[in-house]
C-alpha cells in the first residue's frame, strides 16, 4: 500500500512537472515565433530601405548630370541672348537711319558703291529668319531651362528627405538590436532543445513509473484475484457448514473438546456525557464511542471527557470521534488540520481507536484526508463512520475504504434504520468477507435486534441506546431561554437487554 502511495505520488509529481515543461515549451515557442516574424520584418524592411537608397543614389546621380547641362544651357542663352540684343540693335539702327539719314552726303558719297535695293532686302530677309530661327532657339532654352530648374528643386526636395546620420544611426541601432535578438533566438532555442530533451527524459522516466504501476495493479489484481477464489472457498465450506448445523438441529459450533460455544457479537455504544458512559458500561457494552453533542450527529470529545471515563474504566475500549463540526462530511484543509491535532492529543491521553469519516464534493470517499488522519493515528485501528452512507456507489467505495485500513465501517444499509437496509448490509458482508469488519448501527432497538442478526449476520453493532433525562430544577424555569431543556443520555437497562439479546439469540 505505501509503496504504491509513493509511486502514485511521484507520478503525480511527475505529471506536473511535465506539464510545467510542456508550458514553458510552448512559451518559448511563442516567443521564438514572435522574435523569428520580428526578424524577417526587419530584414524585409532592411532590404526595401536599401532599394531606396540604390534608387535615390541613381536619381542624384541623374540630378547631378542634369544640373551640369543646365548650366551649360544657362551659359549658352546667356550668349544667344547677349547675341541676339546685338543684332536687334544693329537692326534698329539701321532701320532709324533709313528713315532718318544723319549723313545725306554720305549717301551721296556711296551711292555707287551701295548695293542694290534687292541686296539689301535678301539680307534682311535673311537676317530676319536668323533671327527668328535664333529667338525660337532662345525660347527652347528657355523652356528647358525652366525645366531643369524644377527639376533641380524637386531633386532639391528630394534630397532633403534622404536619411541622414540620425536614421543611419538609428539604422545602425536597429541593424544591431537585430543581431543581439538574433543572438538571442539562437540562445533560446538551444534552451528548447534543452527542454525538449528533458521533457524525453521525463516521458521515459513517466512510462517506466507507468510500467511499474501497471506491474502493481496486475499484482494487486492477482491478489484480489486470489481473495476471491479463497472468498468463494470459504463461503462454500461455510454453506456447508450451515447444512450441517441444519441438519444436527442446531446454530452452534463445536471444539475439538466437544464444549459448544455460540458465536461472539460485540456492542458499541455511543455516548456524549460522563453519565452515559458509565451507564453504557454498566449494561454490559463491549466499546464505546466517545464523542460530543449526539444533538448534532457527535463532534470531536474533550481531553477531560476522556480522561474522566478512563479513570473510571479502563478496560472498555474507547474510539473517539473525530469531526470539528456539524453538517456534511466533506472538509477543507484546515479542518483537516484541527482533526489530526485532535487525534494527536486524544491518542496522548490514552484513546484506544477512532471514527472518522470524509468525502468529496461527488459524495466519494476522499482518500487524501482519509489517509492523512490513518496515518495521524496510527498505530490505533479507524472506524469508518455513517458517511459511508451517503456515498453512491456503496460497494465500490467499501473497496476504497478497505485499501485505505480502516478496520471497520459503520453502516445503516444507507437506511434510515439498519432494519430497512439489512439488504445491503448483507451484501457487503458477502462483498468483504472477512477483510474489514461491517458494524450494523442506525436505529437499533431490542425489538428489531433480533430481525437484523437473522438477516445480516453482522458481528458487531452500535447504537445510542438514550432516554431522556428530566432536569430536576425544572419547576424553577426562568424567563432566560438557555436552550433544550432536554438532556439525552444512555439507558443502563435498554443496553443491557441489547447485550442480553445479542448472547441468547
Amino acid at each position: 500500500m505505501n509503496e504504491r502511495d509513493i509511486l502514485g505520488s511521484q507520478l503525480v509529481r511527475r505529471n506536473d512537472e511535465i506539464a510545467l515543461l510542456h508550458e514553458k515549451i510552448e512559451i518559448l515557442q511563442t516567443t521564438l515565433q514572435r522574435g523569428e516574424s520580428q526578424y524577417a520584418q526587419r530584414l524585409e524592411d532592411i532590404r526595401l530601405l536599401k532599394i531606396e537608397i540604390k534608387r535615390l543614389r541613381q536619381e542624384k546621380i541623374l540630378m547631378s548630370k542634369t544640373i551640369s547641362n543646365s548650366i551649360d544651357l544657362k551659359q549658352e542663352v546667356f550668349h544667344l541672348e547677349r547675341d541676339m540684343m546685338k543684332w536687334r540693335l544693329k537692326c534698329r539702327a539701321l532701320e532709324e537711319e533709313l528713315q532718318n539719314p544723319m549723313n545725306i552726303h554720305r549717301w551721296r558719297k556711296l551711292e555707287g558703291s551701295d548695293p542694290e535695293l534687292l541686296d539689301v532686302l535678301q539680307k534682311i530677309q535673311i537676317l530676319q529668319k536668323r533671327l527668328i530661327k535664333q529667338s525660337s532657339e532662345a525660347i527652347e532654352r528657355e523652356r528647358q531651362l525652366k525645366e531643369a530648374e524644377k527639376l533641380y528643386l524637386s531633386l532639391k526636395q528630394v534630397l532633403a528627405k534622404q536619411p541622414g546620420p540620425g536614421l543611419r544611426e538609428e539604422l545602425t541601432k536597429t541593424q544591431q538590436a537585430l543581431k543581439n535578438r538574433g543572438d538571442q533566438l539562437k540562445c533560446m532555442v538551444s534552451e528548447l532543445n534543452m527542454a525538449e530533451l528533458q521533457a524525453k527524459e521525463y516521458k521515459s522516466d513517466l512510462q517506466r513509473v507507468t510500467d511499474e504501476l501497471n506491474e502493481l495493479k496486475k499484482k494487486y489484481i492477482a491478489e484480489k484475484r486470489a481473495q476471491k477464489i479463497q472468498k468463494l472457498a470459504y463461503e462454500s465450506s461455510r454453506d456447508a457448514n450451515q447444512y450441517h448445523n441444519k441438519q444436527n438441529g442446531a446454530q452452534v459450533k463445536y471444539t475439538g473438546g466437544g464444549f459448544r460455544m455460540k458465536m461472539t457479537k460485540s456492542l458499541e455504544v455511543c455516548v456524549d456525557s460522563y453519565e452515559s458512559a458509565v451507564a453504557a458500561i454498566t449494561g454490559g457494552a463491549t466499546r464505546l464511542e466517545l464523542c460530543s453533542s449526539l444533538v448534532d450527529g457527535g463532534l470531536t470529545p474533550t481531553p477531560g471527557l476522556l480522561l474522566q471515563v478512563l479513570e473510571y474504566s479502563k478496560k472498555v475500549p474507547i474510539f473517539c470521534m473525530l469531526r470539528c463540526r456539524p453538517g456534511n462530511f466533506v472538509y477543507t484543509s484546515e479542518e483537516i488540520e484541527v482533526m489530526k491535532k485532535d487525534a494527536m492529543i486524544l491518542q496522548k491521553y490514552g484513546a484506544n481507536g477512532f471514527v472518522f469519516g470524509a468525502l468529496n464534493a461527488n459524495d466519494e470517499v476522499d482518500m487524501k484526508q482519509c489517509r492523512e488522519i490513518i496515518m495521524a493515528c496510527f498505530p490505533h485501528p479507524v472506524t469508518f463512520h455513517r458517511a459511508f452512507d451517503v456515498c453512491k456507489r456503496p460497494t465500490i467505495e467499501i473497496e476504497v475504504i478497505i485499501d485505505l485500513g480502516f478496520k471497520r465501517v459503520l453502516t445503516s444499509g444507507q437506511q434510515t434504520t439498519a432494519q430497512l437496509g439489512v439488504k445491503l448490509i448483507k451484501n457487503l458482508m458477502e462483498q468483504v468477507g472477512e477483510r474489514i469488519c461491517i458494524m450494523a448501527g442506525g436505529g437499533i432497538t431490542k425489538q428489531n435486534l433480533a430481525f437484523i442478526m437473522e438477516h445480516t449476520e453482522a458481528k458487531e453493532y452500535h447504537g445510542s441506546f438514550k432516554k431522556v433525562k428530566e432536569a430536576a430544577d425544572k419547576e424553577k424555569k426562568g424567563e432566560v431561554d438557555v436552550g433544550n431543556e432536554k438532556i439525552y443520555v444512555t439507558d443502563q437497562d435498554c443496553v443491557a437487554e441489547i447485550v442480553h439479546i445479542l448472547k441468547t439469540v
